[in-house]
């Protein structure tokens, strides 16, 4: 008997037939509605102007939130949605009302980023990724990504999250 014989049947084994027709279904399933999540992403965004667009939005109003001006600003509340979340660097999570407080409290500091990618997940809300630097008397390096949603006809940032990393091979940051 095979290997993957063997794993089927001991797949068998252990479940129910019923169980196991349940996880078919329930993999079935996933499977159809991601085919359909990326679906909508075609639809959503079918022309490459349109991509472009929604990158160069977004990219503008994240660069925005790493201007030190924008960042002890009013402007920060309006970028934030009312239930934002953000997962730090350090590990722990913050509110909005957190993360204005700490950004008046913040010295001023330059923050670049390169290489953003946009995930459209709908036509209102889209995941935007990318590499950043805080630069300082040592850089820190992350990964980053934000979650944005079109409200009102604003985009506002629904979560992000900074991920520690190494710096870059190439030095673009």
């Amino acid at each position: 008997m095979t290997r993957r014989r063997r794993s089927r049947c001991w797949l068998a084994r252990r479940l129910s037939t019923t169980a196991f027709l349940n996880w078919l279904r329930w993999l079935s399933d996933s499977l159809l509605k991601a085919d359909a999540v990326a679906a909508a992403q075609v639809q959503c965004y079918s022309s490459m102007e349109d991509m472009r667009d929604l990158i160069t939005t977004l990219r503008d109003l994240e660069r925005e939130l790493h201007e030190s001006s924008v960042r002890t600003s009013g402007r920060v509340a309006e970028l934030l949605a009312d239930s934002f979340v953000e997962f730090g660097c350090s590990g722990k999570t913050y509110s909005k009302a957190e993360v204005i407080s700490a950004l008046l409290a913040e010295p001023a500091t330059t923050i670049s980023a390169t290489d953003f990618k946009v995930h459209p997940i709908s036509p209102d809300v889209a995941l935007l990724t990318y590499r950043a630097c805080r630069h300082s008397v040592q850089d820190v390096y992350s990964l980053r990504s934000s979650i944005w949603q079109l409200q009102a006809g604003q985009w506002q940032i629904l979560f992000h999250q900074g991920t520690p990393c190494a710096a870059p091979a190439h030095s673009g940051l």
